[in-house]
């Protein structure tokens, strides 16, 4: 478990790291700033289309299982094998 920072000390850290090229800080800082948001987004996404599953018409409970399925593997996607696959393939490379 890492060790909680202010944020002076953060500011810093992520600066160093732009300095230098750390594509690792730089992930962990962007899945900090913009994971919350995005599971939150996800999760009103999954619970809006399980409004579908009252519905009496099978193809409508279908439509919410479907889309609630590939909202949910969308965000395990975004947050565990898009980071692993951006440093892996280093799709950001530094200009010359």
């Amino acid at each position: 478990m890492t060790k909680r920072r202010s944020g002076k000390e953060r500011k810093e850290e992520i600066l160093q790291a732009a300095l230098i090229g750390n594509r690792g800080i730089a992930m962990e800082n962007a899945l900090q700033k913009v994971g919350r948001a995005l599971s939150f987004t996800s999760l009103i996404l999954v619970l809006g289309f399980s409004i579908f599953l009252l519905s009496e018409t099978r193809i409508l409970i279908d439509f919410g299982i479907l889309s609630g399925a590939a909202v949910a593997t969308a965000l395990l996607g975004d947050l565990f094998i898009g980071p692993v696959l951006l440093v892996k393939f280093r799709v950001f490379k530094k200009k010359d």
